[in-house]
């Protein structure tokens, strides 16, 4: 780790991290970057970011603290409601992602006209889901603000034994079920299952199963595995119904669930809906969330979580001029 000055680097602690980012002390945090993370983020550029962040923020609020595949993330919210942190440190204690982002909270968003459920059965894990860009890295998409991802953890893990194959994450293989009445529209069944680490941009759903429900409202379940999907177009299908398993397929770099409800067939124009969802809970990231019947079971919602996937080492902002 490359050093500035010749304080030692201390042990980090989320209270030191926030009050350095609340203080524009970019020195301390870049002594606290990991030596990638260091090669791609400049000194310059962190004291340039920090300084604008802190233009919008105020003092901060830890709304969550994630750990699993061997990291920590700290998501701060700022006490005005406007800004955001995001910090991931590795198992080594140090700084590998920084997300500072202004919270965008007029967007519109439309609830469905009717109610699903989550397309699962058992218990998963929300690796994406929410009203801001912190919470859901789809939030700034309208064809998929109000998308979910879907995962699986044991025991802080997301995988067992190596992450290169497939079928050692847990999530791999399980049932996807319809999330309401409805008829299949559209399927895509035969895009190869990707090697964890890899993705397939050329087609970034992957396999998927579009379904048309009451009011013009469509689903799409998608990145399900290889010639998994159990139904065709035409088929009526009823909620909870098996309709394929969780794969890898498409833009997807290890196995999980992607779900939202759309306004129209096509998956990259219009928008997605937000969810009402059959008992009226709406998990965020970080809910573990299963199911008894069709009342879905939210645990850690609006609290701290200490499960989740880690989404990958950046420096990201977004600020308005």
């Amino acid at each position: 780790m490359t050093m500035i000055g010749s304080d030692n680097v201390s042990t980090l602690k989320q209270q030191n991290i926030i009050e350095k980012i609340e203080a524009n002390d970019f020195e301390w945090l870049y002594n606290h970057f990991s030596d990638y993370f260091q090669d791609v983020t400049s000194l310059v550029e962190l004291k340039s970011i920090l300084k604008e962040y802190n233009k919008i923020s105020t003092t901060h609020t830890l709304f969550r603290h994630i750990k699993v595949n061997k990291t920590d993330e700290f998501i701060w919210i700022a006490d005005n409601g406007q800004a955001g942190v995001s910090v991931t440190l590795n198992k080594y204690n140090e700084i590998v992602s920084m997300v500072l982002l202004p919270l965008e909270k007029n967007k519109s968003q439309k609830l469905t006209k009717q109610y699903y459920t989550m397309p699962i059965e058992g218990e998963y894990f929300v690796s994406a889901g929410g009203d801001n860009e912190l919470l859901n890295h789809h939030f700034n998409f309208k064809y998929q603000r109000n998308a979910y991802d879907l995962t699986m953890v044991n025991e802080d893990m997301t995988y067992q034994g190596t992450p290169n194959q497939n079928e050692n994450y847990y999530c791999y293989g399980q049932s996807v079920v319809a999330p309401a009445n409805g008829k299949v529209v559209q399927t895509l069944k035969n895009i190869k299952d990707n090697t964890p680490g890899e993705a397939n941009t050329n087609h970034p759903e992957g396999n998927f199963v579009i379904v048309q429900h009451q009011l013009n409202e469509y689903s799409i379940v998608a990145h399900l595995q290889s010639d998994s999907i159990k139904v065709d177009v035409g088929d009526i299908v009823r909620r909870g119904q098996h309709i394929a398993n969780i794969g890898n397929s498409g833009n997807s770099s290890e196995p999980h669930l992607h779900f939202h409800i759309m306004n129209k067939i096509k998956t990259h124009s219009g928008y997605t809906y937000k969810i009402k969802f059959l008992d009226q809970n709406e998990p965020l990231r970080g809910d573990k969330v299963y199911y008894s019947g069709d009342k879905m079971k939210i645990e850690s919602h609006h609290a701290l979580t200490n499960v989740l996937k880690n989404y990958g080492l950046h420096l990201l902002h977004r600020f308005k001029n």
